[in-house]
């Protein structure tokens, strides 16, 4: 092979090698999004920790340690169960239950099964007197 023609194809060769390069390398526009990105990140997580510093010493944190142990301990107790969709009401219509037979589907007035099992609650007992049975009460 001639000289001429190895240079042409060594110059070819370097020009695919550029542009593939090029394809492959984030541009200086993508790599400031992605550290704007990082940037945003590290500032979120570092931004509650900095306000805790710039808390004053005297102040008491105990009233919110025990909400965050209240929250924590329901988050421990709940119980997520799956409800199949031929169980769940709000896909009945979905599968071409009419009005007139709606009325009378038990499972839209009751629920899946899942609901019906006895599960523990507490009885709101209020006083007639009490402001916040007042408070309910609907004016005329």
């Amino acid at each position: 092979m001639e000289l001429t023609s190895l240079n042409r194809l060594r110059g070819a060769l370097k020009a695919k090698v550029t542009r593939l390069e090029q394809l492959e390398t984030p541009s200086c526009l993508e790599l400031r999004l992605q550290l704007n990105d990082v940037s945003a990140l590290k500032n979120k997580i570092e931004s509650p920790r900095k306000d805790y510093y710039r808390l004053p010493l005297d102040v008491d944190l105990t009233e919110a340690d025990q909400e965050l142990e209240l929250l924590e301990d329901r988050l421990h107790k709940t119980e997520w169960q799956h409800i199949r969709s031929e169980k769940y009401p709000c896909d009945l219509v979905s599968r071409g239950l009419s009005a007139e037979n709606l009325v009378n589907c038990e499972l839209w007035w009751k629920g899946p099964e899942t609901f019906c099992y006895s599960l523990p609650h507490s009885e709101v007992t209020l006083d007639s007197e009490s402001g916040n049975f007042t408070k309910e009460l609907k004016e005329d």
